[in-house]
């Protein structure tokens, strides 16, 4: 009971449909939110542009953290994007610039590097797949401000340390419901469009 009580508010963000989907007593639990829109707000007008935006300028004393997502760069592909959070206040983050592209992982890193040195900021790159590309240029550039995460190793019986954020089906049922709880209680505001129109898409 505690169990299942710790994981909805904490991995599941007090989302039923995520714990039914994610821990399902059936078969058809698991599959509850598939096809149907995951975020409940929907932002009609929202149109993708490519390109960088910014929405304010870096100002000293503040923290801010870029999360990058690499896609291949191939013309039918994925877009490669970033965002940069102003998180000073954890509680109630700003969205100070972005990047929504289909440009090659090389282009995409000295984009990332660029960035993350504009507002000074912590670089959480997603490891999976082409990211790889764009930690090797951050640490070849010397940027140390990188996120790292710990990770037991059994059978060297220590803590070992990784660069990068790892998408998991764990970490992103958690990501999305905590960027959903956010959304809800007003402590984030979307106002980029190129999210809004993902946010609309994504199923």
């Amino acid at each position: 009971y505690w169990w299942a009580v710790q994981t909805f508010l904490t991995k599941c963000a007090s989302s039923y449909n995520t714990f039914r989907q994610e821990y399902p007593i059936t078969p058809e639990q698991a599959f509850v939110t598939t096809g149907s829109r995951f975020f409940v707000q929907l932002y009609p007008n929202a149109q993708p542009s490519e390109g960088y935006k910014q929405y304010q300028q870096p100002t000293p004393y503040r923290i801010y953290s870029l999360g990058a997502d690499t896609a291949s760069g191939s013309a039918l592909g994925d877009y490669s994007a970033f965002c940069v959070l102003d998180v000073t206040d954890k509680v109630r983050p700003e969205i100070v610039s972005t990047f929504y592209d289909r440009v090659s992982p090389s282009v995409f890193a000295k984009k990332v590097l660029e960035e993350v040195k504009k507002y000074n900021a912590l670089a959480v790159v997603e490891s999976n797949s082409y990211g790889l590309s764009i930690l090797e240029h951050l640490t070849k550039s010397e940027w140390g401000f990188l996120y790292r995460r710990t990770k037991y190793d059994k059978l060297e019986n220590r803590w070992t340390e990784q660069l990068g954020f790892n998408t998991s089906s764990s970490t992103r049922a958690l990501m999305l419901s905590r960027l959903q709880e956010y959304l809800t209680n007003g402590w984030l505001d979307p106002k980029d469009p190129n999210l809004q129109y993902e946010m609309n898409s994504f199923i």
